[in-house]
């Protein structure tokens, strides 16, 4: 099965899936380290405003508007979907029209998940046996301070941080 060559060309080929949600102008929201270079690509490919979301212990604090509105939570991978799950169970108490999970590997328990607490899901590849992210890129270093400033350069999408 193929691999990714890194983060970016992922949020490429997930944003290629996800184009027919261009027309209905979501909000795409990264989950961070690993999630914001995949969003960064799928933000650019379907022209949709970009946040990060910061799964912990702070409440949600989004600047972007979800009320009524389809969000796609990207990241760069699922294996468990603990994190996702989080995430999606936060975005709900903010009354989002739609909310699709978005990531381009997947396991078979994490794509199970998604389909139980999203209303809608994307995934490049669903590998068997699935035994972590990683093995699918051949670049999976992990995303650095430096990069992440470049990414979130003003400009792009004017993307802000928030956390859950």
């Amino acid at each position: 099965m193929t691999r990714f060559g890194n983060r970016r060309e992922a949020g490429r080929a997930l944003g290629a899936i996800l184009a027919p949600y261009k027309a209905v102008h979501p909000t795409v929201l990264a989950l961070p380290p690993g999630g914001l270079p995949v969003a960064c690509e799928v933000a650019r490919a379907l022209d949709a405003p970009l946040d990060v979301l910061v799964v912990g212990n702070a409440g949600a604090r989004l600047t972007s508007p979800i009320h009524g509105q389809t969000v796609i939570v990207v990241d760069d991978g699922m294996a468990t979907g603990a994190r996702m799950r989080v995430a999606v169970q936060v975005l709900r108490a903010l009354d989002p029209r739609h909310i699709v999970v978005a990531v381009p590997v997947a396991s078979r328990q994490g794509l199970v998940l998604a389909r139980n607490v999203a209303d809608d899901w994307a995934c490049v590849l669903a590998p068997e046996p699935f035994t972590a992210v990683g093995e699918w890129y051949a670049d999976f270093r992990p995303v650095s301070d430096e990069e992440v400033r470049q990414l979130l350069r003003p400009g792009f999408s004017s993307p802000s941080f928030s956390t859950v």
